[in-house]
């Protein structure tokens, strides 16, 4: 068994994982590993890397690689040491002490379409923004990968739309765990991921690898006293409990039960294509100050 095949993860990322398989019908997790660094070599487009450098150096290097090709955020996580809950397993930090994680954002107009309820509509553009965040880093992930083998290093990743298989049983790689431990953003009292860029309002991918880089520091949760999502979730599923970092389980901050009970109700009476919501999505303030500064509006975070 591949080591991506096993849990890296913080509470709340099985629940996540749980409420998205059926938000966004994503197929089991598959792994890229070494066997397939030909094919991805061959269209990665670098010359060898051939010279020295620190954990610095190869951060940066890494890093803009990364961001010159698509990625709209991109950090460096350590591994092998815990952070607020987050940690990750030792037969995967032995072997991958460093991952890179690596973020596109959602379009704005998708999750601006979004009223108080999902719409056809929004339901058919908000999966179809998904699909192309996640084809766009799968890509992007075997490209970096590529890049760190040509530099002498082991690199593996796992796609994009890779979920804990909560069916049988199977835990995969938690891209919002690594993200946490990269300084991407924190644990959102809906529980998905928040980053001050673009709020929750962001796909991410995990890259794991030996090289020696230097790691981003993680940033404090800064929801604050902010309800913004518990007060609009129509299922009442988000407690709106603060917690200065990750929870350390689940059901401390989301009722999992009444969340999928209300994405039922609206596939069901609102006629949708998939069990969709998105409402926590819609109303969290750090995409809403992105766009508001864009726009030279005061931000309200």
């Amino acid at each position: 068994m591949s080591p991506v095949e096993n849990s890296l993860g913080c509470a709340g990322t099985r629940l996540v994982a749980l409420v998205h398989a059926v938000l966004h019908c994503q197929a089991p997790m598959t792994t890229h590993g070494d066997d397939r660094s030909s094919q991805v070599n061959s269209c990665s487009g670098s010359v060898p890397w051939t010279g020295t450098a620190d954990g610095k150096q190869l951060a940066a290097e890494v890093k803009g690689f990364a961001l010159r090709r698509g990625a709209d955020l991109a950090g460096i996580a350590d591994l092998s040491r815990p952070y607020n809950g987050v940690s990750a397993p030792e037969h995967i930090s032995g072997q991958f002490p460093r991952a890179l994680s690596l973020g596109i954002g959602l379009p704005e107009q998708v999750v601006d379409i979004f009223a108080c309820r999902p719409t056809p509509e929004y339901v058919e553009q908000y999966h179809k923004a998904n699909d192309d965040a996640n084809v766009a880093l799968d890509r992007l992930a075997a490209l970096v990968a590529a890049r760190i083998r040509e530099m002498g290093f082991a690199a593996e990743y796992t796609a994009a739309s890779c979920l804990d298989d909560w069916r049988n049983g199977r835990k995969g790689l938690s891209h919002q765990a690594v993200a946490i431990l990269a300084g991407l953003g924190w644990q959102g009292k809906s529980l998905l991921l928040i980053s001050p860029q673009f709020g929750p309002r962001l796909r991410l991918t995990s890259v794991l690898t030996d090289m020696p880089l230097e790691p981003d520091a993680p940033i404090r949760n800064r929801c604050g006293r902010c309800t913004a999502c518990a007060d609009a979730c129509p299922a009442g599923a988000i407690k709106g409990i603060a917690t200065g970092g990750c929870y350390r389980n689940a059901s401390d901050a989301v009722d999992a039960e009444k969340c999928l009970a209300q994405l039922n109700i609206f596939h069901e009476t609102l006629k949708l294509k998939y069990p969709t919501c998105g409402v926590c999505i819609s109303a969290c303030p750090w995409a809403k100050k992105r766009r508001d500064k864009a726009e030279g509006r005061k931000a309200t975070v």
